[in-house]
């Protein structure tokens, strides 16, 4: 199939409003005076709309100008609520972190209005009367529909005294989720080894360390340190303590926070109708209901366990220590795996590391991008400029290549520093649409991740899997750039959860062929790319293991399913999330629970927006190893034929249609699990 390229030309001659409207220089004391009067400013609006006269009510002046409105205040409420991921500053992390609080709360206020809902709604009735509906484009009707789902998922259809009831509930599962999520940035958790509890740790890694005293190093659980302990520490008693610490880490305040969000949701699913809050939750996702999902889950897992026992036998047949063992410690698994690459595949992490320098890195993915999306980046000087959060963050901007066309920004957020959000994330900061007939505001993204700081002795340098995790937020960041779309309702990555990451695993793969490694690879020292026989040991190390890794994430999915699934409030009360997960984590990834851990309280996913969702990261998987599979096809993986295909059907159009619509727009045929079974290195 040949794919031709419509060039989106029309919008080059919109003219945007000021690009970036964000700024990071609000003192502290400023920040919550400034959400309390951006929340009186909606108020306000919202009061327009309630009060407009009956015969000035139309889809324009209502349903539009909603929609227009929240986009206007989207860069506004980044401004004040994203430094409390990322600021140095903990009185502008706290400042903001209220903001978020105060806007999360008015939000559910403001999507509870009764007169606001049959002001949309008269609009929604008179226009299907008149006919008026059937003759709007595809695009209004779905944001039409969208307003009226939305609405009722609210319970706006609801007796008085059952709306007040889910409002209430629906703060306090946001003031959960912030306070969850805050005390997990803000852990300062750390211990002291000695050098000899260090065994097998690069020098440069130990020179890294913070000491105390002479003969004192300490250990954090920051990414950059806990990751390569548990790979490559070879005293177990280390390995064992840092799985222990990270365990453990906030559950005197974290597991109390999930058992109650737990209870919650199913108390606002039963409000609302619904058996689950599964039920409640997959209605509007791809995969639509429970029975879907855990057949998913269940039919995998059944393919993956044969596999998965295995590799735990091999895994624990490579040390004295562990042979003859039937199970496998957490706290093992990292380390027999790495070892197990070594020895098989020759693959050694910390000299595989030296041909990542991160700076060379960035320059090979956004060499990747530019070539396969025909766009063009180039990097401002934010000096002085209030747009930037900290002196380690960079800002691109990234044009057409074929029109000149502003297409929006990206930030960069690479190193840990205390308080910041402590995984690897892409946050949406400024959404795109079409301001009016000649104006575009332009969507801008922020990557944040925690690789590896510079030391005196070498650069800031990356492991393999930390180079596919900035890819993937990188994908992420560019579903939000290359958006074009004519609401900001529909900007970018605002995607049902369970096709949010199909792209971004899609271009995951550039770290797993020649091509992509050649050029994000360079020896720090000498220059030279990643030599021929490591990138064949590393791209056939790829499936090593892939039974227990991903029998694990399944268990993150059966976990969030188990405690979503329940049908009533006593059902979910009776939940111990500590015994569950205790229970299910040897059950579903046959590597054994540590004793005396509490991981649920680590689990921000499932205390955020991944509620009911996790299964979406394999779910997608599916979807985008067969995306990729379309630049495989034609011997390319940098081909720009299908990049601007793949650009102008899915990319460009944000959630402006369902992602199933998307992905068979791209691939020209229903989607084939077959790409996701071979990645998997199991048959049908």
């Amino acid at each position: 199939m040949n794919f031709i390229r419509v060039p989106i030309r029309f919008y080059a001659i919109m003219s945007s409003m000021n690009k970036n409207l964000l700024r990071f220089d609000y003192p502290a004391a400023e920040i919550v005076d400034k959400a309390k009067s951006l929340i009186e400013n909606s108020k306000s609006f919202l009061d327009s709309i309630a009060t407009m006269p009956a015969d000035q009510r139309s889809f324009s002046s209502v349903v539009a100008a909603m929609t227009k409105f929240d986009g206007r205040h989207a860069s506004e409420e980044s401004n004040l609520t994203f430094p409390s991921y990322v600021s140095s500053s903990k009185e502008t992390r706290d400042a903001c972190t209220e903001a978020r609080r105060l806007l999360s709360a008015y939000a559910v206020e403001a999507g509870m209005r009764l007169d606001v809902f049959q002001a949309v709604k008269s609009v929604f009735d008179n226009m299907q009367a008149s006919g008026e509906y059937a003759g709007l484009s595809e695009t209004d009707r779905r944001l039409v529909d969208r307003f009226m789902r939305d609405y009722r998922r609210n319970g706006l259809d609801k007796p008085d005294d059952i709306r007040e009831r889910i409002k209430e509930v629906k703060k306090e599962l946001n003031e959960l989720s912030i306070n969850f999520g805050r005390e997990l940035a803000e852990d300062q958790t750390s211990f002291e080894v000695s050098r000899a509890d260090l065994a097998g740790m690069p020098e440069e890694f130990i020179a890294n360390l913070k000491k105390n005293g002479d003969d004192k190093f300490v250990l954090t659980l920051d990414y950059p340190v806990m990751f390569p302990i548990l790979k490559n520490c070879k005293v177990e008693e280390t390995r064992k303590k840092m799985e222990f610490t990270y365990g453990n880490r906030c559950a005197e305040k974290n597991i109390p926070s999930m058992q109650s969000i737990i209870q919650l949701r199913q108390e606002l699913a039963s409000l609302l109708g619904y058996d689950s809050y599964s039920d409640y939750a997959l209605e509007v996702r791809m995969a639509k209901t429970v029975p879907n999902v855990m057949s998913f889950l269940q039919n995998l897992h059944a393919k993956l366990v044969p596999l998965a026992e295995e590799e735990k036998r091999t895994l624990l047949d490579l040390e004295e220590r562990t042979r003859g063992q039937k199970e496998m410690n957490a706290w093992d698994f990292n380390y027999l795996m790495e070892q197990f690459k070594e020895k098989n595949f020759s693959i050694n992490e910390n000299e595989l590391s030296q041909y990542f320098p991160t700076d060379h890195v960035i320059k090979g993915m956004f060499d990747i991008y530019q070539r396969v999306l025909n766009v063009r980046v180039e990097k401002e000087d934010t000096a002085g400029s209030g747009k930037t959060w900290h002196e380690d963050v960079e800002l691109y901007s990234v044009y057409d290549k074929e029109t000149g066309e502003f297409c929006g920004q990206l930030y960069l957020d690479l190193y840990p520093r205390p308080g910041k959000y402590g995984h690897a994330a892409a946050f949406s900061l400024q959404p795109s649409y079409e301001v009016d007939a000649t104006t575009r505001q332009y969507p801008i993204s922020a990557l944040v991740c925690n690789f590896t700081k510079a030391t005196e002795t070498q650069p800031s340098l990356l492991r393999h899997s930390e180079v596919t995790t900035f890819l993937h937020e990188a994908g992420h960041g560019w579903h939000g750039i290359l958006s074009r779309v004519k609401y900001p309702l529909f900007s970018g990555t605002r995607v049902e959860l369970d096709f949010v990451e199909v792209p971004s695993q899609a271009f995951e793969n550039w770290t797993w062929h020649k091509e992509g490694l050649r050029l994000l690879s360079k020896h720090y020292k000498t220059g030279e790319s990643l030599p021929d026989d490591m990138m064949e040991r590393l791209i056939r190390s790829r499936s090593a293991c892939s039974g227990l890794f991903y029998c694990r994430q399944l268990f993150f999915g059966f976990f969030d399913m188990h405690v979503h699934t329940v049908k009533s409030q006593q059902a979910a009360k009776d939940i111990d999330i500590v015994e569950l997960w205790a229970k299910m984590r040897h059950e579903i990834s046959r590597v054994m629970h540590t004793p005396g851990t509490r991981p649920a309280a680590t689990f921000n996913h499932l205390a955020s927006s991944y509620g009911s969702g996790y299964y979406s990261y394999i779910y997608s998987l599916l979807l985008a190893c067969d995306l990729f599979s379309k630049f495989e096809e034609g011997g390319d993986v940098f081909s720009s034929r299908v990049g601007l295909h793949l650009r102008d059907t899915l990319l460009s159009k944000g959630g402006s249609k369902d992602g199933d619509e998307l992905i068979r727009d791209f691939l020209g045929r229903d989607p084939s699990n077959v790409a996701f079974l071979k990645e998997l290195g199991i048959s049908e």
